[in-house]
Parts: structure tokens; sequence; C-alpha cells
């Protein structure tokens, strides 16, 4: 359709049996008051301020007291996806919510009952007791919107959640969007700048940037500050709230069990052995199961091996962490590791390890090279111990819908990753090296000889006879195999 050049639409009506135009008429300029969903919207806000207005003096807005009256209703409490999908609310926006409402004390999150791998959220008592008293409340603020009939909002509701043809076309990229516009992608991982991890996604966005002549922009996130960590991170990149992101395997296994597995203890003891076992059909088909849950998968980043640091303990034996309060991923087999050496599992998001050590909540912690010194962990963690206890695997997605909408864009996008990853793993272990001499100038390297690793080793067959219980022998026996074929002809780089 050609627009004419002015704002206003000129509507010409048929011609006349003369064959000249009868009239000509001016439609005027469109207001925001012609959009009835603008109303709608302005409407909807105001109804808002009423419910913030009463709620207020009780500690609460409108979408925290819904998410409470939803809780309360539900003795065995809801998956944080259930809420938001009740509440129309994405991801990040839900876990801000749940977070100020646990602090609290009005809700708690808790494992499910019958698969730990699910977190559920309970009311507490407190909050129960709060909805109690604002029942007479409200009822009040829903009497706000009595005038409005179910049968319209009804209509409403479906005009929104099932738009027509003509406004919900699919979204397409070509390598040169009209108008000269520009398709940005938010890119997303909770780990440091200066890490295989961060490198990579930088270059990822410049070749991506290169390659598109500008059509398509990779706003990297580096580090996300999202603060419910990778979960939130798995979330968001399943909304649709981020375009691709980058996440450990063990948390991807909340999703996709196998993935954990990708972080067995002692499974992997280098750089090539990591990388053969990646590219190996035992993590590729993990990666490809993702496309169940809408994530598309670009790769897998060796970000480095994991070690523990410490307070006061200079670490040579397991033993010596019985009781010590671990700071460990959100994941099943990393609460398993701490169990393994004795200490104690302290869960928590990659945004507040460094607080929580500064504040004494914790004792210690496992984490790469790269995150322990980007955080500068030194000013609150004296030892390294160089455990190398297990692979730090990065798994990358993209979001499905969002890269088939991009058209033609789609294969810039996956040969920009494959191609930023081989850049990057060639320089895995220089960076690794470099790494350690800067921690060793701060901190205390504690490194194993083959007895201690040995006794790191036997503890965390505990590891897999929990795994084995999850999961099932024949899961464990399968990621063992990969790991043996995987195995370079010499162990150790």
């Amino acid at each position: 359709m050609t627009w004419p050049a002015s704002d206003a639409i000129v509507a010409l009506p048929p011609q006349g049996k003369e064959g000249s135009l009868a009239a000509t008429r001016v439609l005027p300029s469109l207001r925001p008051a012609d959009f009835r969903g603008f109303r709608l919207d302005v409407a909807a806000r105001g109804i808002v301020r009423e419910y913030n207005r009463g709620l207020r003096p009780h500690g609460l807005s409108y979408v925290p007291y819904f998410v409470l009256l939803l809780l309360a209703a539900d003795e065995g409490g809801l998956r944080p996806s259930d809420i938001a999908g009740d509440l129309r609310l994405d991801g990040s926006s839900l876990s801000g919510h749940l977070d100020k409402l646990e602090a609290a004390d009005l809700v708690e999150r808790r494992p499910d009952a019958d698969d730990r791998r699910v977190i559920r959220v309970h009311a507490t008592t407190a909050g129960r007791r709060l909805t109690e008293e604002l029942e007479p409340i409200g009822r009040a603020l829903s009497a706000v919107e009595a005038d409005l009939a179910p049968e319209a909002l009804a209509r409403v509701e479906r005009a929104v959640l099932t738009p027509a043809a003509s406004v919900a076309a699919p979204r397409t990229a070509s390598l040169r969007p009209r108008a000269g516009l520009v398709t940005t992608l938010r890119a997303a991982t909770l780990t440091v700048a200066n890490s295989v991890v961060g490198r990579t996604l930088r270059r990822f966005a410049a070749l991506v940037d290169e390659r598109s002549s500008g059509a398509i922009r990779v706003e990297v996130h580096l580090p996300s500050a999202a603060p419910g960590g990778e979960l939130q991170t798995l979330v968001d990149l399943r909304s649709g709230d981020v375009a691709i992101a980058s996440i450990t395997a063990s948390v991807v296994g909340n999703l996709i069990p196998d993935a954990q597995l990708i972080e067995l203890p002692y499974l992997l003891d280098s750089f090539a052995h990591a990388r053969a076992f990646d590219d190996g059909a035992f993590a590729q088909k993990t990666l490809a199961d993702g496309l169940a849950f809408g994530l598309a998968s670009l790769g897998i980043i060796e970000n480095g091996f994991r070690s523990l640091t410490t307070r006061d303990t200079a670490v040579r034996d397991p033993a010596q962490l019985a009781g010590v309060r671990l700071r460990v991923q959100q994941s099943p087999i990393n609460v398993h590791l701490a169990e393994a050496f004795g200490a104690v599992a302290v869960p928590l998001p990659f945004p507040r390890l460094a607080e929580a050590l500064r504040a004494g909540e914790i004792d210690a912690q496992e984490n790469s090279l790269a995150n322990i010194a980007g955080l500068a962990l030194w000013s609150s963690q004296r030892y390294l111990i160089e455990t190398r206890h297990a692979l730090s695997a990065h798994m990358l997605f993209a979001n499905s819908e969002i890269l088939a909408a991009l058209g033609s864009g789609a294969a810039i996008v996956r040969d920009a990753m494959h191609d930023a990853i081989a850049e990057q793993r060639r320089a895995a272990e220089r960076l690794e090296h470099r790494l350690r001499e800067e921690l060793a100038r701060h901190m205390t390297l504690i490194t194993l000889d083959d007895a201690a690793r040995d006794r790191f080793v036997a503890a965390t067959r505990l590891v897999h006879e929990r795994v084995a219980r999850a999961l099932g022998d024949d899961a464990l026996a399968r990621v063992l195999a990969a790991a043996v074929a995987a195995s370079p002809a010499t162990p150790f780089e």
C-alpha cells in the first residue's frame, strides 16, 4: 500500500456518472483517545492507583497482593511459572516480587516434595494471616470496577490474547530491515566479562554486527544483574525477555535433567578432554533437548574448571570442610557436591555471592577462576584450593521463536556463535594460566598432591549415588561412557 504524503488519509468515493470525483473527504489526524486500548490503559492505571492506595499501608502493592491471594488459596504451593502464567507476568518481574515477599516472611520457596528439582512457592503462616486481614479491603477494591461487565472484560481479553492476524503477523527480520531499523537481541550471562564466556559473547556480538552489516545488534549484559540468578535467566530466556543466554549446565539441569551430568565431579580433567566431550553425542543431544522447552542450541563454552575458596582453612582433605557453609549453584548436583564434602550446602544466586561472603553468611564457595578473580573474592577468602573438581560448562541457547523470527538472520547468529566459540577455545588455556597467576598474587594457593586429590575424588562418589537414584543408573552410565570415549591419550594438559 502507498500512503499519502500528508498526515491525513484521503478517502476517495466512487466516481460519478461523468467519471469525475464527486467529493474528497480528509479524515482528521489520529489522536491517542481514538485508540480504545489507550483509553483502557488509562482506566487500568487509575484502578491500580486505587488498589495501591488501599494496600500501601500494609506494605503491599497490587501485584504482590495478587501473588499472596493465589498462594493462600493453594495448600500445595505453586511453581513460579504457574504464578507468572496466572498473573500474566514475565519471569524477572515475578522473581523480584517473590524476593520481597520472602524477605518479609510472607512467602517461602521450597523444593517440591515429589521432585526436588522443582521449586514451589508457599504462603507462610504470616502471609495467610495477612490475606485474611486484608479481605475487607480486597472486597472493597474489587468493587472499584463493579460497573465493568464480565462479558465486556472477556471480549477485551480475547482481543488481547488472540490478536487479529493483521496485527500479530509473524515477526521477520530481513538482512537489511526496512527504513534502517535494527533488530536488537539481548544476550545475558551471570559470569564476569574477563572469562571465556564473556570474551565469547563480546566476539559473537561483533561478528553478528559485521556480518549483518549492522542490521542485527547484540546487546550483551555482562554480567547480568538478574537477582534470581541463573534460574531467573533461564525463565527470562524461555519467556523471550532475553533472546540469548549462556547458563551453566548444572542450572540448565533444572529443566533438562541430563545437562547437570556435564558438571559431574571429576568427570573431565582437561580442556582437551572437555572439548571432545562437549562436541560428542551426549552433550550435543542434551543441547538439542532444549528445543522441547523453546530453546534453540547454539553451543557449549568451556569456562574453566571450578575450585574451592575458603576464608580461613587451608583445606587438603574434604574432612576439613565438615560443617562449613559452602555456597553452591542453584542445582541439585551442586547441593550433592557440598554434602559429599561434609559441608552445609547454601544455594545462592551468583549476584548475591560477594555480598554473602562479606556479610559472613557463608564461609566458602566454589567457582571458576574467572569468577573468583572477577569478583575479587580475595577480599573475603584467603585460600584457593585447586580442586578442579568440575568443568564450568556454559550452555548457549537462543529463544527459538525469536531466532526463527530473524529469518535469514538466524544463520548469521548461529555461524557467528560457532566461530566465536572456536576462537575463544584456542585461548582458554592461556586465560586460565593468567587468571591463576593473578589469584596467586592475592590468595594462598593450595595445590593438591595425588593422595589429596584421590580423597576428594573418593568423597564425590556420593554424588554418583545421588544422581543414579534421581536420574537412573542408565543416565549415569551414559555420561561416564561418553567421558571415557572423549578422553585423550594424555589425561592432563
